[in-house]
This record gives structure tokens, C-alpha cells and sequence, in this order.
């Protein structure tokens, strides 16, 4: 199931989404009422936390059941799914924030990967804290607050990044067992995308065969080499589309497709409208 990329849209200059979760009772169309949000991927970095009946979500493979005062971090690009479980509704918050913001406050962001199970209780109890404080702020909808909102983020994202967080592929070594190899290989396929660049390219700095490698890339990662150099490709195209002036051509050349006409039919596939449709619809100059 191919995952779908999901646009957090933010308001102009203001870093945060807030997604509060509170005696949630959806609608009988709705998606969450049939148990299932569909499979997708985004550039900000999520942190859910349940407050109340028990949900689930699917993330890279794995399944977390979200009991109450449980915690998950969503790093950016990974693919997850929520999937209710007991109930049609829950109580918890969601904090999600703008890749560009933290790309912009650490350049090296990119390198990092959060898991609220590396700190220690306390520093997860802090979080949790400033989580269930943003929920309740948002909730009071006062104007003044969105000050508030962004100390308590400020807060999370310390306690992220100075106790929670690992070597971006580090985190994975226990699962898997080739994260020195494949460190290599996703930093040839992050910096030469925009080149034409093959399967049987990247499996020889694995020093793989072609047919092994393609396996073992997807256990790896989650996806398989075409669906995630699509991917790289189509995050360096939203970027392009929303924070440049550059025509359509360029922006195909400069996310590594080889013409305009290739470009426009895997955008479609992805966002279900045309480039410039989506740059109109998202304007320019906003975090994503």
C-alpha cells in the first residue's frame, strides 16, 4: 500500500500545528469512524500522546497500541497510520512541527532521529506534561496563548534533542543489522537524486547484488528504492513549488526527473492535483 504525503498546513510564520483530540466522536463518513486513517507520510515532526481510550498506530511495520499517557514519536518522512481501536473516539494531543522551521534553527536536522524511549522516566514525564498543558491551552482558544504554545514546544523539542534522540539510522541497529551500509547508501541516494540514478547504482556502494539488495532495502527502510527516491525527489519538489519562483521545468530538472511530463504524472499520483494547481492552493513562503 503506497502511503500518501500529507501537507500540514500551518498558519504564516507560526511553526506549530495542534491537533487536540478531546471526546473525539466522528462523523459516520469519516475515515476515523471506520477505524482507519489512511496510510501517510510528512516532512514535520509529529508527537502524539493518549490521554484517555486506547488507539493504535501503525509505523514503519511496527504497531504501537496508545494506551493512556502513552507516547510516540513520528519522525519526519516515516509512514504511519492511526487505526482506532475499542471506541469511535479518544482523548489525546498531537504537536506537530514544521520541518523548515527546524531544518532552519538546527541545519543538521536531518541527521537526528527522536524516540521517547531512549531518555529516562523523567525527562518523558516532562514532555508528557508540556503535551497534555499544550492540549489544554489550545482547547481554552484564548488569542494570547499561541505564546504559550510555543514555550511549551520550545520545552519538548529541548528534552527531544538533548535526551531523546540518536544518530538518524543508529536508532534502528538493533532491528536491523546493516545500519553502517545502508548510512552509506541513503547518503549517496540524499545528495546525487537529482541525478539518474539506478537500482544497480546503489547496490553496488551496498556492495550487493541488485536482487538481494532490493529485498534487503525494503525490510530495511519500509518501501522499496523506486518509492523512496520518489520520495526524496517529491519533498525537494514541495519545497521548490512553495519557497521559489522557479517555472515547472526547472522544478523537474532541479528534483532529479528527467522532463516536466514525468514530473507532473508522479506528482498527480501523489497530491491527486498538478504542480501548479498545488503551488496556487499552498501559496509560497510557508512552513510545511
Amino acid at each position: 500500500m503506497k502511503a500518501l504525503y500529507e501537507i500540514n498546513k500551518m498558519k504564516e510564520n507560526y511553526p506549530l500545528k495542534i491537533v487536540a483530540h478531546k471526546n473525539f466522536f466522528p462523523k459516520p463518513d469519516d475515515l476515523a469512524h471506520r477505524g482507519l486513517l489512511k496510510l501517510h507520510w510528512h516532512r514535520s515532526l509529529e508527537i502524539v500522546l493518549s490521554c484517555g481510550d486506547d488507539f493504535n498506530i501503525w509505523k514503519e511495520g511496527d504497531l504501537f497500541t496508545m494506551a493512556n499517557h502513552k507516547m510516540l514519536v513520528i519522525n519526519s518522512g516515516e509512514n504511519h497510520e492511526f487505526r482506532l481501536s475499542r471506541s469511535n473516539h479518544y482523548d489525546g494531543v498531537s504537536l506537530i512541527i514544521a520541518y523548515d522551521f527546524l531544518k532552519r534553527m538546527i541545519p543538521n536536522y536531518d541527521d537526528y532521529w527522536f524516540d521517547a524511549n531512549i531518555g529516562d522516566v523523567e525527562h518523558r514525564k516532562e514532555i508528557e506534561h508540556w503535551l497534555i498543558d499544550i492540549r489544554d491551552i489550545y482547547l481554552r482558544q484564548a488569542p494570547w496563548d499561541s505564546f504559550l504554545l510555543l514555550k511549551n514546544a520550545s520545552m519538548i523539542l529541548y528534552n527531544l534533542f538533548a535526551f531523546c534522540s540518536d544518530d538518524k539510522l543508529s536508532g534502528h541497529t538493533q532491528k536491523w543489522a546493516y545500519s553502517n551500509r545502508y548510512k552509506d547508501v541513503i547518503s549517496y541516494i540524499d545528495q546525487n537524486f537529482k541525478e539518474d540514478i539506478s537500482l544497480t547504482d546503489v547496490a553496488k556502494i551496498a556492495k550487493l547484488n541488485s536482487s538481494f539488495f532490493s529485498r534487503d532495502f525494503k525490510q530495511y527502510l519500509g518501501l522499496n528504492f523506486k518509492d523512496y527516491l520518489e520520495k526524496i525527489r517529491m519533498q525537494q519538489a514541495v519545497y521548490l513549488l512553495l519557497n521559489t519562483n522557479d517555472n515547472i521545468e526547472t522544478v523537474s530538472i532541479q528534483s532529479g526527473f528527467r522532463t516536466s511530463r514525468s514530473f507532473i504524472h508522479y506528482f498527480e499520483q501523489n497530491f491527486n492535483t498538478t504542480p501548479t494547481n498545488y503551488r496556487k492552493l499552498n501559496g509560497r513562503n510557508r512552513n510545511k
